[in-house]
Formats: C-alpha cells, sequence, structure tokens
C-alpha cells in the first residue's frame, strides 16, 4: 500500500486488518486481548475495523509486543 495516495480510512483499515493478524498469529482471542489491555471487546473489534483511537492503538501494541513495528 502505498500510504501516501491511500485515504485515512484505508490506512486505518489496513492497520486494523493487521492488528487481527498479529492477534490471530499469537493464538490470542478479542475477549483475552480486552481483558489484558483493560479494554473492552468492542474497541477491539473497532480497532481491528479501521475505527480505534491511536491510545488504542498504543495499548494493543504493547500487549502483543509490537511497539517497535511503530518506527
Amino acid at each position: 500500500m502505498d500510504y501516501y495516495i491511500a485515504s485515512d480510512t484505508a490506512i486505518l483499515k489496513e492497520l486494523g486488518e493487521r492488528i487481527r493478524k498479529l492477534r490471530l498469529r499469537k493464538n490470542i482471542t478479542q475477549e483475552d486481548l480486552a481483558e489484558h489491555t483493560l479494554l473492552a471487546v468492542g474497541t477491539i473489534k473497532s480497532l481491528e475495523s479501521g475505527k480505534g483511537k491511536l491510545s488504542t492503538l498504543i495499548a494493543v501494541l504493547r500487549e502483543l509486543g509490537a511497539l517497535e513495528q511503530l518506527e
């Protein structure tokens, strides 16, 4: 994906999909991720569908051990 020409919505959806794939690779359910990040399951679902907040993204990446992917 060329992030410079992609719409904000497309980028958010791509990030959400990457989070979902990472979570599944680590064999973590949305419920478990929500519990460990102190977020609601609906918040995790929103993030994975491209509708999350930046603070939610950071909390989830921290729990998944993937903060370095922001570099």
